[in-house]
């Protein structure tokens, strides 16, 4: 990413220099393997960076837990993580590919008013949320929070909606929206990666709840 607008055949040179220089280190006769995190958007990296950088590498983590959003929205629809991984299908081995999996989540908390205005987007402020703060919130709202699946995105969706007052002739916007994953999401994401042959990379292992593990 902080590349961008470089020439590739520069940035190739660069980074595939640096993975010669540290496979030549060894420790007690073990070479050191090298895995490149790249991001999921083609006009930062495609299939044919993937082609010309494949022979130095041992392996490429796509960050498909990155989805641009800039509103409320999924952290990793799953038909955007197929579309993305299904570019690395052919040509060099599959092996050398994981299927990144986002073990956190986002928060969005409404700011504002919660009734929406004409031609006025709704305004949330954000952060992402750890397995320790999702199990906090919902032991602090866990009367009021609502949690459905949006099988759109393939995704779990915590929601705290405020009843609307007699005045209001919509629906109020929610309080909260968080997207954080499940055992549903996470299977559904493995399931893909077995299909077309990936592995599976995890940011972060530490940010996810205890059980996510039952699935690997």
């Amino acid at each position: 990413m902080q590349f961008r607008g470089a020439p590739k055949a520069t940035l190739h040179h660069v980074i595939s220099d640096i993975a010669e220089q540290i496979h030549s280190i060894e420790t007690n006769g073990i070479r050191k393997e090298i895995l490149l995190a790249v991001p999921p958007y083609d006009e930062l990296f495609d299939a044919k960076d993937f082609e010309s950088l494949s022979e130095y590498f041992d392996g490429f983590s796509v960050m498909t837990y990155d989805f641009p959003n800039r509103e409320p929205g999924p952290v990793a629809p799953l038909e955007w993580v197929r579309v993305t991984m299904e570019k690395f299908t052919s040509g060099q081995s599959s092996a050398k590919v994981f299927v990144g999996l986002n073990f956190y989540g986002y928060r969005y908390d409404r700011v504002g008013s919660s009734t929406p205005k004409k031609d006025d987007k709704p305004q949330y402020g954000l952060k992402s949320i750890v397995a320790k703060d999702y199990v906090q919130f919902l032991r602090e709202h866990h009367s009021t929070a609502m949690i459905v699946y949006d099988s759109r995105v393939n995704e779990h969706i915590t929601v705290i909606q405020p009843r609307p007052s007699k005045a209001q002739s919509t629906p109020p916007l929610p309080d909260t929206i968080i997207f954080y994953p499940s055992l549903k999401s996470i299977y559904e994401r493995l399931e893909l990666a077995t299909k077309l042959n990936f592995g599976v990379s995890i940011w972060d292992a530490g940010q996810g709840l205890d059980y996510f593990f039952d699935l690997l």
